[in-house]
């Protein structure tokens, strides 16, 4: 299977900072995520149809997920988020889906109004 970018964003303007935590398949560990004008962002290559479990370390003292994706509960009894990594259109081609782990599902991820250029918000 081909590795793929996969992007995953946090949805704060508030925090100061934001750490991506988890296992990303073929390795675990954390990326500090990039701050933009909605939140952060981190683009990671994974190898397309891996399971990737993570959650979100904020201003260096609270765990956070995004609770407009599938989630579970890891073994040290955290809520984290789940997915199955497809390879999705990138930001300026049209639609995205995700595959839902907990009950195999399509998830539409949520547009924003067309602006220019035209760009998608994934949460």
């Amino acid at each position: 299977m081909p590795i793929i970018q996969y992007k995953i964003t946090y949805p704060s303007r508030y925090a100061s900072s934001v750490r991506l935590v988890g296992d990303f398949g073929t390795w675990s560990g954390w990326v500090d995520m990039k701050q933009d004008k909605k939140g952060y962002t981190s683009n990671l290559f994974v190898q397309e149809g891996t399971t990737i479990k993570y959650k979100f370390f904020v201003d260096g003292k609270h765990w956070g997920f995004d609770p407009t994706r599938n989630s579970t509960t890891d073994e040290e009894g955290h809520v984290c988020n789940i997915e199955c990594v497809r390879n999705r259109p990138s930001d300026s081609e049209e639609s995205s889906e995700s595959e839902s782990i907990n009950n195999n599902e399509k998830n539409e991820i949520v547009e924003e109004k067309p602006k220019k250029p035209r760009r998608k918000v994934y949460f």
